[in-house]
């Protein structure tokens, strides 16, 4: 897969499709990318923005991924908890399970870790944690 980041207009180029991972008609300017990542299954391809002014969220979009591994229909573009700062760190459930539609957001400026799924089209929030005075939350890892 290629990718052209032009983070200029806020687009990724994949498979000579543009795809806008922060939702129109927002300001370009305001964001900045931080994650690509892909479910254990193949099927889905998550993207994080970071914004700029921490008056604004950050966002976590996907898409579905055709079977040749192409860019598909975009399936949502959610904001986050938080601005995301210097970090809107996605991690995907490593096993093709019940799991397999989970992703983890971590956010180090605010120190929280967010649980989701990908439940059809839609990005359900599952748990929110936060964790204050570590320093925390830069990744996540998942365990077995």
């Amino acid at each position: 897969m290629t990718i052209d980041h032009r983070p200029s207009v806020g687009l990724a180029r994949l498979h000579q499709r543009v795809a806008r991972y922060y939702p129109s008609p927002a300001n370009a300017s305001l964001y900045w990318g931080d994650e690509i990542v892909i479910s254990s299954d193949g099927r889905t391809l998550y993207a994080s923005t970071r914004s700029r002014n921490i008056n604004f969220p950050g966002y976590i979009s996907g898409w579905s991924l055709n079977a040749d591994g192409s860019l598909g229909d975009t399936l949502f573009v959610n904001p986050t908890p938080e601005a995301g700062g210097t970090s809107n760190i996605l991690s995907v459930s490593p096993w093709n399970d019940a799991s397999k539609n989970m992703l983890v957001l971590t956010d180090q400026d605010t120190d929280f870790v967010a649980l989701y799924e990908l439940q059809g089209r839609e990005l359900v929030l599952l748990d929110r944690v936060n964790i204050t005075g570590t320093n925390c939350c830069s990744g996540s890892v998942w365990l077995d």
